[in-house]
């Protein structure tokens, strides 16, 4: 009898400790997902404010966070933005001068992994979302684009101030980012 319950008590405390281990991992891993497309986010903004594709540069030194006027023409192209960009992500960059009221903006995809015909409509509507005045999507009506079938691990928006040096001048400017990941 005794061996009896001494084994029913060890099979118990195993089984508690396998259920312990098991909720501290899958929390674990929920954490890491929900932060994932923010810290994805953050380390892209912060390449793109030391870019020597769109920053001002002095005597050879870049400026961090003061967008040349002059370049920003680069980023409405998005030619650059290919080498920047995480996989399986959409990113949407709009830098705003608050002074003149002059916009920039890109809507791009990070390279893809595997091919999804709801990935091109996702991004139809998207930047039909978007107006000539660049007026910022809501989160529903991002949703809104979503499909049924199509996953997301999450989204971020973030803005940063920058400024925006033409010639002399220095404007106050805002740089948002709004991202996603598949």
């Amino acid at each position: 009898m005794g061996e009896i319950l001494t084994s029913l008590f060890v099979l118990g405390l195993v089984a508690l400790l396998m259920i312990i281990l098991y909720q501290n991992f899958t929390e674990f891993h929920t954490i890491v997902n929900e932060y994932g497309v923010q810290r994805h986010t953050i380390a892209l903004a912060n390449v793109l404010l030391t870019s020597s594709d769109i920053v001002y540069t002095e005597d050879g030194m870049q400026k961090r966070a003061m967008f040349d006027y002059n370049k920003m023409g680069l980023l409405s192209k998005g030619e650059f933005f290919d080498k920047y960009s995480y996989p399986d992500a959409f990113y949407i960059i709009i830098v705003r001068d608050l002074e003149t009221e002059e916009n920039w903006y890109t809507v791009k995809n990070g390279p893809m992994s595997f091919e999804h015909q709801n990935v091109v409509q996702y991004f139809k509507c998207l930047g039909s979302q978007l107006t000539e005045a660049v007026e910022i999507p809501s989160i529903q009506d991002l949703n809104e684009c979503i499909k049924e079938d199509f996953s997301s691990s999450g989204g971020a928006r973030l803005s940063f101030p920058v400024g925006i040096r033409n010639g002399d001048d220095i404007h106050m400017g805002t740089m948002e980012i709004i991202s996603g990941e598949f």
